[in-house]
């Protein structure tokens, strides 16, 4: 019996937060032929930003095996299922208050450690130690095995959606899907996963005991101060390009990419 297709997996960031950062734009094919796709905008640390099809944003084929993407996908779509009822409640107007119930609180949890673990840097660092061929599936494949355990790193308690309600600002998505932001209120953890949604981590209690989570808003003056502090820990730990809804998005922190 013939073996399975090797799927073209996305490496850290999955096709669902891309899709947040996303606009259906004519791009030409292989064969020169237009084409409506969802497409991104990406800029290196040369200042070079070119327009990407989703679909081939940090892929590589073969990279999970088939069972590890099985898994993968499962929280994802999860994941997605709690972004839309965000998004519908935002929509209609109730915007104070969220009620999740434990499994999508869980899913949350799993969905922020699974951000950290999901690095290609920290996966060749398995391979180099351990020497291992597929250190990207172990340690995947470590998280499920200690899932409860290692969910505890972060607390759901200190959960958190920001929306960003100004139009002409947006933010943007590191190459890793999380960020740390210091201002003069605290650290927090920022988790993009639309251009004008985030969900923050924060060392406050942020959710009641009935599961209603605060949905709160950026303040006129943070955008810039997010997203140029997530340029500066991309280029620290290495990585080598930010993500964008819009051309315009990036050409504003241009300077901030190439300093």
């Amino acid at each position: 019996m013939e073996g399975k297709k090797p799927i073209n997996s996305h490496i850290q960031l999955p096709l669902s937060v891309l899709r947040g950062f996303s606009t259906k734009e004519t791009i030409y094919n292989a064969n020169n032929m237009p084409e409506k796709r969802e497409v991104i905008y990406a800029m290196d640390f040369d200042g070079m930003i070119v327009k990407k099809d989703i679909k081939e944003v940090n892929t590589k084929t073969g990279y999970y095996s088939a069972q590890i993407e099985e898994r993968l996908s499962e929280i994802e779509t999860k994941f997605g299922d709690i972004k839309h009822k965000i998004r519908k409640l935002y929509r209609e107007g109730e915007k104070a208050n969220l009620t999740l119930n434990n499994k999508d609180v869980e899913t949350v949890a799993k969905y922020c450690t699974l951000c950290l673990i999901r690095s290609e840097e920290w996966h060749n660092r398995i391979r180099e130690k351990h020497k291992v061929l597929n250190p990207q599936d172990l340690a995947i494949k470590f998280y499920f095995d200690r899932q409860q355990e290692l969910d505890q790193l972060i607390s759901c308690d200190n959960i958190t959606f920001v929306y960003l309600p100004q139009e002409d600002a947006a933010l943007l998505l590191p190459q890793c899907g999380i960020a740390k932001f210091v201002c003069d209120a605290g650290v927090f953890v920022w988790v993009p996963i639309a251009s004008d949604l985030a969900i923050v981590l924060t060392d406050r209690k942020t959710i009641t005991e009935d599961g209603v989570f605060h949905i709160g808003h950026i303040e006129d003056g943070q955008v810039d101060a997010i997203n140029i502090q997530m340029i500066e820990a991309e280029k620290a730990c290495g990585k080598k390009v930010v993500y964008a809804k819009r051309e315009k998005d990036l050409l504003r922190y241009r300077k901030y990419m190439m300093s």
